[in-house]
């Protein structure tokens, strides 16, 4: 039995459209939730899924066993180009979120070289991980048009809905 679903890719890899299908399969998945309350928001629901869960997956993966991860990716050039655009957006925000920036991307700022090792540090990192137990990690490519399917058969449901939505945020 599952236990939780966590989203473990980087932001603008599709976490957005991969909480809106489990929640179409029915699951309570909370989207970026703030570190401080990460875990109490984890007792509360099926999962989450973003970058605060991105860096803390093998802490996740010790407190809740049995959980199933998935590891949303993008093809490089197309993520650089979305996550320049999300990132360099200037407001304010709480601590935990440039600390949760410097954690997983080296930087609290856009920097087009060091995302783009980020990113493949991350994704090796996990592939690392979850070598050994391959059937507790889903790599899936949404924006490169993985859909229910895919996901479908990781959960071991038969739920089939059609289509696989894209959503987009700021």
């Amino acid at each position: 039995m599952i236990n939780k679903i966590f989203g473990i890719g980087l932001s603008r890899t599709g976490t957005h459209s991969l909480v809106k299908a489990l929640e179409l399969l029915g699951y309570r998945i909370v989207h970026y939730p703030p570190t401080p309350r990460l875990f109490k928001i984890v007792d509360k629901n099926n999962g989450a899924a973003d970058i605060t869960v991105a860096a803390n997956f093998e802490i996740l993966d010790q407190k809740y066993p049995n959980s199933k991860f998935i590891l949303t990716i993008r093809e490089i050039e197309s993520w650089l180009k979305s996550a320049e655009e999300h990132f360099t957006i200037k407001k304010k925000r709480p601590k935990w979120q440039w600390e949760l920036r410097k954690a997983l991307f080296n930087t609290k700022y856009w920097d087009r070289d060091m995302f783009k090792e980020a990113y493949y540090n991350h994704v090796k990192r996990v592939e690392n991980y979850f070598r050994d137990r391959p059937k507790d990690l889903l790599i899936m490519d949404i924006v490169g048009g993985d859909g229910f399917e895919k996901l479908t058969e990781f959960l071991y449901t038969d739920f089939r809905i059609k289509d696989f939505p894209h959503e987009a945020i700021s």
